[in-house]
């Protein structure tokens, strides 16, 4: 599955970016990003595509997720506020890898 994953906001406005196809992750990430897929059913979740509102505090953070398996395809772009519920904990988790992956190129 190819996942691409952006993440900005938060009052320091951290960046992160992280794309992957997690046939190249460890065992271990791989068998966690799929099951937390599997027991939020994720890719029966609506698309949820919304824009950036200016108004809102500063430590909002900012989504975009594309998750692509074969024939599926998902596409989120939305916030702290307004994220399906089902989806926080992918996103919590991709962000956990995305950090990391950060630090590692620094």
């Amino acid at each position: 599955m190819e996942i691409n994953f952006t993440s900005h906001g938060g009052f320091a406005n951290l960046q992160l970016v992280y794309n992957v196809e997690t046939n190249k992750l460890p065992t271990k990430i791989s068998k966690k990003i799929q099951n937390i897929i599997n027991k939020y059913q994720i890719w029966e979740i609506n698309d949820t595509i919304t824009e950036k509102h200016t108004s809102l505090p500063p430590s909002i953070f900012y989504y975009e997720l594309l998750l692509k398996d074969n024939d599926k395809q998902k596409n989120f772009i939305c916030n702290d506020l307004n994220a399906p519920v089902e989806l926080r904990p992918l996103l919590t988790f991709l962000q956990e890898l995305a950090i990391n992956h950060k630090l590692d190129l620094q």
